[in-house]
């Protein structure tokens, strides 16, 4: 992803690190540490939540470096490198004046985690500093920790507070009206990218992403910068409208409706593909059976002065999505997709002034002026199947069954299908209780075909997916044997007639020379023999 950081008389991060440690000579082990003060200005450092800790002390010549109190277990220092300590491996890789910049942030990062005892910056500008290396930790999550050597002043334009990059991350925070025996919270899983859900079902997502750090000396409200807009449409088994909104946030303090941002309806599909290629469609190429039409999602564009006055601050964007009856079911899974869009010239706020494209180093391709990210967050569910046989496993038209959640069938169903009328469009023999979730359930005959049939016994069986991605199970609880593809027979027994006024019973079956009859509610063995016919 491109990020235009690049700008003349701007220092970003641009300290020399780890330089001179050990440069000239040996010291003795008992030179004392340089107790010279200095400031450093870090700007916006006030703004982003700066503190600070100091992790190794310069000598008074300007030489050795040791490790500074607190950070014995963390760090150590040698003659020309800073080395982070593990408890698990000893020591990591070693950070010198050749390391990259990357490396340097990921190294700032490891020990702002660190347990040491940190300093609250009151102003942009720190005073008081002794020779050294410190390292700078952010309570945002919108601007980048700081590594710096300090050997002498530190003035205002030399060093700025640098946001971090902007990601956006989707989540599941919560799914209700599951029609499932499942507790609530064992419904999503994998820190929020998989969930479980039934037709009906209202699925809480969190959207995480951060304002540009754009530069306030170059860009202000007025100009007109690239919208930042976060674009969610899910797939057709998903809806989402302006009013599933629920709230948006930025630094922690709610948004406004209308004034800090819009909400307007989007189904066109205009989303970025699953490898982030610009200007692609995300349903663009992919199979009909893998990944169904878009769905009815959000476009959210924020104004351009919010953007500015709360740059690099973080944003999150709460809204709930309804699985309706288009939703997938078995292992296809109901994806949804958001995206963030933004201009990544930080500096301007317009194009990139870069004489050549970062990426291909092209002078005549000029840098792409917007960048995105896109995030993504998978619910699945499965369906149920009854097929109707009499007890010559034929197909049978003409039953209504009744779904419950759970083994208590004495409330109100999840669904009923089927109708006895053979007029009714519902006069089937085959049932599909889609959208199911996991968990238990009771499948009830409320009706045979008719009267000559016996109503089939409940079944409860046990919906699980062990992999939390869609690949289902079906268990009979009778048994605890596979019900093979959620698909299940359901048999009815036919029974016979009682006989009118007078008659005589009817003979169900018979037994060596044993007729057994049904007579008047009661069975009756009757004995006939063979007579010999005399001639």
């Amino acid at each position: 992803m491109k990020k235009t950081f690049k700008r003349a008389g701007v220092a970003v991060l641009s300290m020399a690190m780890l330089l001179s440690m050990g440069a000239v000579g040996a010291m003795t082990a008992s030179a004392a540490p340089d107790d010279t003060t200095y400031s450093v200005t870090i700007t916006d450092a006030k703004k982003f939540g700066y503190s600070y800790s100091k992790i190794a002390d310069l000598d008074e010549n300007g030489i050795t470096y040791t490790v500074a109190s607190g950070w014995d277990g963390a760090v150590k220092v040698e003659s020309n490198y800073l080395t982070q300590k593990s408890a698990a491996t000893g020591t990591e890789a070693k950070f010198s004046e050749n390391t990259t910049a990357d490396q340097k942030k990921k190294l700032a990062d490891a020990l702002a985690g660190v347990s040491a005892s940190f300093t609250a910056v009151a102003n942009d500008t720190i005073t008081g500093l002794t020779p050294g290396y410190y390292v700078f930790k952010s309570s945002s999550s919108g601007a980048q920790n700081i590594l710096v050597e300090v050997k002498g002043d530190i003035v205002a334009g030399q060093l700025r507070a640098k946001a971090n990059e902007v990601t956006i991350d989707k989540t599941i925070t919560s799914i209700t009206d599951a029609n499932t025996s499942e507790a609530a919270a064992s419904l999503v899983q994998s820190g929020g990218k998989n969930g479980h859900v039934s037709v009906g079902s209202t699925v809480q997502y969190n959207i995480t992403t951060a304002f540009p750090y754009y530069d306030t000396e170059n860009v202000t409200a007025a100009t007109n910068i690239t919208d930042f807009t976060i674009t969610d449409i899910p797939e057709a088994g998903l809806t989402i409208t302006p009013n599933d909104v629920v709230s948006i946030t930025a630094g922690g303090t709610a948004l406004v409706k209308d004034t800090d941002y819009t909400v307007v309806s989007a189904s066109d599909a205009k989303i970025k593909a699953t490898d982030n290629t610009e200007n692609k469609n995300y349903f663009e190429g992919k199979a009909e059976d893998t990944y169904k039409v878009a769905g009815t999602g959000v476009k959210i564009t924020f104004t351009d002065s919010t953007v500015i006055n709360k740059r690099g601050a973080e944003v999150v964007v709460t809204l709930n999505a309804l699985v309706n009856a288009n939703a997938s079911v078995n292992s296809d899974t109901n994806r949804n997709c958001a995206t963030v869009e933004y201009n990544n010239d930080y500096f301007t706020g317009g194009q990139p002034d870069e004489p050549v494209n970062p990426t291909t180093g092209d002078p005549n391709e000029p840098d792409e002026p917007t960048d995105h990210e896109s995030s993504y967050a998978d619910v699945y569910c499965t369906l149920f199947t009854v097929n109707k046989k009499d007890n010559s496993n034929q197909s049978l038209k003409g039953a209504v069954f009744a779904l419950y959640k759970g083994t208590d069938t004495t409330g109100s169903p999840i669904a009923t299908l089927g109708s006895t009328d053979s007029t009714s469009a519902d006069y089937t023999d085959t049932f599909v209780f889609s959208g199911l979730n996991v968990g238990t359930y009771t499948l009830v005959e409320q009706s045979t075909p008719n009267s000559s049939y016996v109503k089939a016994d409940n079944v409860t069986f046990e919906v699980k997916d062990d992999t939390f991605a869609g690949s289902y199970t079906f268990t009979n609880k009778a048994d605890n044997s596979a019900i093979a593809n959620g698909s299940l027979d359901i048999v009815n027994i036919s029974g016979q007639s009682l006989p009118g006024t007078g008659g005589m019973g009817t003979v169900l079956f018979t037994v060596g020379g044993a007729a057994i009859v049904l007579l008047a509610g009661a069975l009756f063995v009757v004995y006939m023999r063979k007579r010999k016919v005399e001639e």
